[in-house]
């Protein structure tokens, strides 16, 4: 979960490129590119990772999340307050 650090960068980024989300819960078009950056951070952690690393980690990976995406957001004024993985299957 992330927040707008103030009201006026919440509407700033509603609304940034044109166009608003089209429904509650909807990705901002403003988070577009970031929500690929994060899957990327995602992809490269737990690539990097071997199973039994991600079994004994896995209880820690939401705070290492938290950790990388804080940059991310932070360019766009905003605080990340929650990570959750919500699903973890390993193949």
């Amino acid at each position: 979960m992330y927040v707008p650090k103030d009201e006026d960068i919440a509407k700033e980024l509603s609304k940034e490129g044109g166009k608003e989300a089209k429904e509650p819960g909807a990705v901002s078009p403003a988070f577009v590119n970031t929500m690929i950056k994060i899957k990327g951070v995602v992809n490269k952690v737990l690539g990097s990772m071997k199973v039994e690393e991600l079994q004994s980690k896995r209880d820690t990976l939401a705070t290492v999340f938290k950790a990388l995406f804080k940059p991310l957001f932070y360019e766009k004024n905003c605080l990340v307050r929650e990570v959750v993985v919500q699903e973890f299957i390993i193949q």
